[in-house]
């Protein structure tokens, strides 16, 4: 009997959410695109994956370790906040824009821009001074959540590098063709669903691993 803690259940119940969230998009528009816009199915279900991944953090494993480590949900959040697009729903200027603090605007959203940028700084600079060393001796001894870590890292990566690849293309005399453009946005927006996905079961293994005691937590940090 599989426990209820084990990583091929949690794949299972990620996969089948998502599975109903698209579904739910296919059976209510009749163009296929939708699923992939903005506010549709797997910008959401991204979300949400995201989300669950911070409480799995606390409750797979609640603890003074996980609260020292606040960082990691911390970044989760924010990047489930990304999905939703709240880092310029709110505010004239994206918060990671320079304009929302160089032009002239209302001083509370420079002030709000300016707390979310340095959170997530110092959360970055956290993850690298706690978890960076250990992460990397984990990928060196195989471990499944360090791999998992990494996978979902490379699928960020090029989901941001296939963001406005029609705009980024243009200055080097590239005209993308705009059905090529759209594909491509298609496969970024499933990159990061990828992410979500591998960033849960690597929580879960990392957790499961750390319950079974192997390694020492000290050791363990992802």
């Amino acid at each position: 009997m599989l426990r209820l803690t084990h990583p091929s259940l949690f794949l299972a119940w990620t996969l089948s959410v998502t599975l109903v969230f698209i579904g739910i998009d296919l059976m209510l528009y009749d163009d296929v695109s939708r699923v992939f816009k903005e506010e549709g199915a797997i910008e959401y279900i991204s979300a949400v994956h995201l989300i669950g991944a911070t409480v799995l953090w606390y409750s797979l494993h609640p603890g003074p370790a996980s609260r020292r480590d606040w960082h990691i949900p911390v970044l989760l959040i924010l990047a489930a906040m990304r999905e939703l697009d709240f880092d310029k729903r709110f505010t004239s200027n994206g918060v990671l824009q320079l304009r929302l603090y160089s032009a002239d605007g209302p001083l509370v959203e420079k002030l709000i821009g300016a707390t979310v940028v340095i959170l997530l700084l110092v959360a970055l600079v956290r993850l690298v001074r706690r978890n960076l060393r250990g992460w990397l001796h984990r990928l060196r001894h195989a471990d499944p959540s360090a791999w998992l870590v990494l996978l979902a890292l490379a699928a960020i990566a090029v989901a941001k590098s296939l963001d406005g690849a029609g705009r980024k293309l243009a200055p080097l005399g590239i005209d993308l063709d705009p059905s090529v453009g759209i594909r491509l946005g298609r496969l970024e927006e499933l990159l990061e669903l990828v992410a979500a996905l591998t960033l849960i079961q690597a929580i879960v293994y990392f957790r499961r691993d750390w319950g079974q005691g192997s390694p020492k937590p000290a050791d363990r940090r992802p």
